[in-house]
């Protein structure tokens, strides 16, 4: 869905969770594996071999030739500088990809990052986009608050949860910290962040989430960014932190705040630990069998769509890249007082969360056949009607979303009518071969209209 809010790289305190899992017994200097405990691909010390510059589209070739990389520590350097510089350093070797030109960390507090967060999101996600997102979840079933206040919920929960982020927009790199001294959650954070910055030196991470690429693809681009990024991180961690480093990162994960991530729906929560869970799986995957190549190939040409990060296979084995869906205009259909005000993909990971919040039985294999998927969402004053249309691998597979819909509806017959739910929801279901049709709407008349109009596209 369109729940893409700013197109900046993240570190979040939902990664400490992880961070009880480090063996705190384990010397810093032994073979650090990827981030599993049961990892078997390269350590730090089998690096693959560097990558030409060739092999990557840079994002200015000019500054790669003028710009000088930040030097390794010195003598010269202290405190903090030299801190920066180790760190890099010790990054570079860990990631295998050269910084092109100088990386320099800002560090701010909670309150400077909060400041920041709303005016990116003041000038990235209008107060209309927020009422529509919000409008499309109630229809979709994942919020129970139709006027849920999206734009203040991601300013709390952001300030809450980020530790660090990249700005691929002006370059900047930013890590929360509150004290003059690097503690072992800013290094990691800086470590992480710094991999995003070495990342964009070589691939245009704006480019991977601009407004012209559709969300779901945008997610799984992101997946696989935030997924390498921790990939090297938590190598980072293995590799360098003593024991009392890697005790002070566990403390942190017992005490770090979550109640604002606790209060927001589901499918916020879901989607925000998509790229740290699914994606850091997608990229250990990658790492384990093709080391650092794997990962830097991913940025050059990553996932399009959520299923992908889920369904490895899909990826790596035999591609599976989405269907191109296009959903009928129904504003003629409406009426004048109708009008089309947000679309976008729906892609395997909303199918599967919507699924999930409502009921059905086995949610993630009901989801695992999609082959692809639009939403629309059309607004008459306090009316709203939202369609979502989705293509499937197989017929079979279109049958069981279609069941599942039912179980989440309480029908054994999806697709015969009109039905309602607590909320004063009306949902209608129209399939056709691999097609299924959600529509959801505030008004039975409207989504009648809209079901008919459909139904005769296929009669």
């Amino acid at each position: 869905m369109r729940l893409r809010l700013l197109p900046i790289c993240l570190l979040c305190l939902l990664l400490l969770s992880g961070c009880s899992a480090f063996d705190q017994t384990t010397e810093p200097t032994t073979t650090p594996v990827a981030t599993t405990e049961s990892a078997s691909g390269p350590t730090a010390t089998e690096q693959t071999a560097e990558p030409s510059p060739a092999e990557l589209p840079t994002r200015d070739e000019a500054s790669r030739e003028t710009a000088t990389a930040p030097a390794s520590p010195t003598d010269e350097a202290t405190g903090l500088d030299a801190q920066f510089a180790q760190i890099l350093e010790r990054v570079v070797e860990l990631n295998g990809l050269q910084p092109t030109a100088p990386i320099t960390p800002q560090f701010i507090s909670r309150d400077e990052l909060r400041e920041n967060l709303i005016q990116m999101q003041t000038e990235e996600y209008s107060a209309e986009d927020a009422q529509n997102d919000a409008t499309t979840l109630w229809l979709m079933r994942l919020s129970d608050d139709r006027d849920l206040d999206l734009f203040q919920l991601y300013i709390d929960l952001l300030s809450e949860q980020v530790l660090g982020y990249y700005d691929p927009e002006t370059d900047e790199l930013f890590v929360v910290t509150d004290g003059d001294e690097l503690s072992a959650l800013a290094e990691m954070t800086l470590a992480h962040e710094m991999v995003h910055a070495l990342q964009d030196q070589h691939v245009d991470l704006m480019a991977l989430s601009s407004p012209a690429i559709d969300t779901d693809r945008a997610m799984g681009a992101s997946a696989v960014i935030e997924g390498g990024a921790e990939v090297v991180a938590t190598r980072y961690v293995l590799e360098y932190f003593s024991a009392s480093q890697m005790l002070e990162l566990t403390m942190q994960a017992n005490i770090a705040t979550t109640d604002v991530l606790n209060r927001a729906p589901a499918y916020i929560r879901e989607t925000l630990y998509f790229p740290y869970i699914d994606g850091v799986d997608f990229a250990t995957q990658v790492y384990e069998s093709q080391g650092n190549d794997g990962l830097i190939a991913l940025l050059n040409d990553p996932p399009q769509s959520t299923e992908q990060i889920l369904h490895p296979e899909k990826y790596l084995d035999d591609r599976d890249d989405p269907h191109t869906v296009v959903i009928q205009d129904l504003e003629p259909v409406l009426g004048a007082a109708w009008s089309a005000v947000q679309g976008d993909t729906i892609g395997e990971l909303d199918l599967r969360i919507m699924l999930q919040e409502n009921g059905a039985a086995d949610a993630v294999a009901a989801a695992a056949g999609w082959g692809g998927g639009e939403y629309m969402l059309y607004t008459a004053a306090n009316d709203a009607l939202l369609v979502i249309s989705t293509v499937w691998d197989s017929e079979d597979d279109a049958d069981e979303f279609v069941t599942a819909l039912g179980e989440t509806l309480q029908t054994a017959a999806p697709t015969s009518g009109i039905m309602t739910d607590d909320a004063g929801r009306f949902h209608a279901v129209v399939a056709d071969g691999t097609s299924v049709t959600l529509i959801s709407g505030t008004n039975r008349a409207t989504v009648d209209a809209a079901r008919a109009a459909l139904r005769s596209l296929i009669s």
